[in-house]
C-alpha cells in the first residue's frame, strides 16, 4: 500500500492528505469519499491486520483449546500468521508509524492476556505490572519478527520466548 510505503520516509504525524493523494495519484475528493482523514485510513489498515491476527489465533486456539499461550507451538503459529503482514507491521510499529497502532495492539493483548487462565479475574498491582512486562516483550518481539533484518526462525524465537515466560530471563540467557 502506498500510504505505508510513504511512512518509510516520513513520520505519520508529518504526513498530510496532500502527500497521500499525490503519492496515490488521486484527487482529494476521492480520498475523502472513503476516509475522513489519515487516522481513519491508518485505522482501516490496522484493523484489517488485527482482525487477521485475532481470527488466526481464534482458529488455532479452537483446534488446540488446552494449550498454554506460552507454549512454543502457539507462539510459532502466531509469528507465522503475522508473517504475511510483517512489512506493514514493521512500518506501523516503527519510528515513523502510527503511535496509536501500538496502543491498540497493547489494548487487545491486555484484554486477551490471561483469557484462558486461572488468573483472568485476579486484579492486583503485581499482576498488572507482569501483564505490562509481558506485553512489552511481545510487542518488541513483533517488531523483531516484522523486521526485514530478523535472523531467528519462528521456532527459535518461539522457543526463546517460551523459555523467558516459563523459566525466566536468567534461564533463557544461560541456555542460549
Amino acid at each position: 500500500m502506498l500510504f505505508l510505503r510513504y511512512l518509510k520516509i516520513k513520520k505519520f504525524d508529518d504526513v498530510t492528505i496532500n502527500d497521500i493523494v499525490q503519492q496515490a495519484g488521486i484527487h482529494r475528493s476521492s480520498f475523502y469519499r472513503y476516509y475522513e482523514d489519515k487516522y481513519q485510513l491508518a485505522g482501516h489498515i490496522e484493523c484489517y491486520i488485527m482482525a487477521h491476527i485475532r481470527e488466526n489465533r481464534k482458529k488455532w486456539m479452537q483446534k488446540n483449546p488446552d494449550i498454554d499461550i506460552a507454549d512454543p507451538n502457539a507462539m510459532m503459529h502466531l509469528f507465522l500468521a503475522i508473517d504475511k503482514y510483517a512489512p506493514a507491521i514493521h512500518i506501523l510499529l516503527g519510528p515513523n508509524g502510527d503511535p496509536s497502532f501500538e496502543v491498540r495492539l497493547r489494548h487487545i493483548m491486555i484484554e486477551k492476556f490471561f483469557e484462558n487462565s486461572k488468573y483472568e479475574t485476579a486484579s492486583n498491582d503485581k499482576l498488572s505490572l507482569l501483564k505490562e512486562f509481558s506485553i512489552d516483550i511481545i510487542i518488541q518481539t513483533y517488531k523483531y519478527w516484522a523486521s526485514p533484518k530478523k535472523k531467528l526462525s519462528a521456532k527459535e524465537l518461539a522457543d526463546l520466548l517460551s523459555d523467558i515466560f516459563q523459566k525466566g530471563f536468567t534461564y533463557a540467557i544461560e541456555n542460549m
